[in-house]
């Protein structure tokens, strides 16, 4: 009887513990510099991006004209000019879905991808045995 009690015991602690370990991974982040954060399906994931904001890349043979026709096109801005790699971050009109101008974009032949500006946080942390002595 008191084998069964404490085999009890342990699976309820075992669920509040999963319960608890769950909602830190599901938490969900609000604002990042003061931008909202939305929540969407990508790709068949969940995924949290900054709302109004895609990341684009280019092919490195695209000129000025094609990335302001781009620009023009979807009504945005650049946030983040395009670097070396062809990596840029666009700001969308409030009007615009983030999804669908990514979807519309990937059709263009000179951008090589398009995704929202997506923000992750870690809140567990490591099982590394000698993670608390990194900061002594």
């Amino acid at each position: 009887m008191k084998t069964k009690q404490s085999f009890m015991l342990s699976v309820i602690l075992l669920f509040i513990f999963s319960i608890v370990l769950n909602a830190q991974i599901k938490s969900k982040i609000e604002h990042v510099a003061g931008r909202a954060v939305k929540t969407k399906i990508w790709q068949g994931r969940e995924i949290q991006f900054v709302e109004r904001e895609i990341a684009v890349k280019v092919i490195l043979s695209v000129t000025n004209t094609e990335i302001s026709d781009l620009i023009k096109t979807i009504g945005g801005r650049v946030i983040n000019s395009f670097d070396e790699r062809g990596w840029g971050l666009i700001e969308l009109p409030v009007d615009k879905d983030e999804i669908l101008v990514i979807n519309d974009l990937l059709k263009l032949p000179f951008v090589s991808a398009a995704e929202p500006n997506m923000v992750t946080s870690a809140d567990i942390e490591p099982n590394d045995m000698v993670y608390p002595e990194n900061w002594r």
